[in-house]
């Protein structure tokens, strides 16, 4: 079964100029591959708001023209805040970021995007050809999703994996043998979804599920268990995971849940 038919990449445009040509871009990029959508917005704090709550795949941003909160300010005050923004970004979420901008026309404030964080920086105008080049590179890096398997059962752990990475190949899977491993694992990677189980030693995954939501809400977590009970299905379910599987979980529902979770 080839997922990635089922799946979008979600881009983030900061410049409604631009959404015609990179719309057309894309749809070259992805065509016969996976499907896309983009979400608009000009303004730094709505998208730092709906990073939080979107898995956004690419960040295409016009440096030039991104709004800060403070309104009005001088150029150079804005480059300075555009860089700042990319390096925010790129430290909180991993994924690839392309930026465009017009002014000042010195390749130095390019350099300094790149050292930022910026995977591709390109002064306009430039090709269509260098920027379809860019935009498949990232989003052939970013449409593979990291799932990290937490499980102090190493006999369930390895399976799961060898399961998981067999049923897609937009899966890479991560593992973890405990709750304090699993937060080592996220602060290093970028991961897409964590599947985790309950009752582990030392950070279980209660504890787990709670410092997921406080440090990287955009994550969504499923939880397994063998120790099914109403007030192990309901607890983490108020606290805000994707999912409750009973073990032993059979490969069709564990897919099934975490394509959802990841549309």
């Amino acid at each position: 079964m080839d997922e990635r038919k089922r799946r979008q990449a979600h881009v983030f445009i900061s410049e409604a100029d631009v959404v015609e040509l990179f719309s057309a871009l894309i749809e070259e990029v992805t065509k016969d591959k996976y499907g896309f959508k983009i979400t608009v917005n000009t303004y730094a704090n709505e998208l730092l708001e709906l990073a939080k709550h979107h898995a956004f795949d690419l960040f295409v941003l016009y440096l030039n023209n991104i709004v800060f909160p403070t309104g009005n300010q001088p150029a150079e005050t804005r480059i300075k805040k555009a860089l700042r923004l990319i390096i925010l970004l790129k430290a909180k979420y991993k994924k690839p970021i392309i930026g465009l901008y017009g002014w000042p026309r010195d390749p130095a404030y390019g350099r300094q995007a790149k050292l930022a964080g910026a995977d591709f920086v390109f002064q306009t105008p430039c090709s269509g050809e260098v920027l379809r080049e860019a935009i498949k590179n990232c989003l052939d890096r970013s449409m593979i999703r990291n799932i990290l398997v937490v499980d102090d059962e190493e006999f369930l752990l390895y399976p799961i994996k060898e399961m998981l990475e067999k049923y897609c190949d937009t899966f890479s899977v991560l593992t973890a043998e405990d709750g304090l491993t699993a937060t080592k694992k996220l602060k290093e990677n970028e991961i897409s979804l964590v599947v985790t189980n309950l009752r582990m030693p030392g950070l279980n995954g209660f504890e787990l599920l709670d410092h997921i939501k406080a440090h990287y809400p955009h994550i969504p977590v499923i939880i397994t268990t063998g120790y099914d009970s109403p007030e192990n299905e309901r607890l983490p379910l108020t606290k805000g995971a994707a999912a409750y599987i009973r073990k032993p979980c059979k490969i069709e529902e564990l897919t099934g849940a975490i394509s959802t979770c990841l549309k």
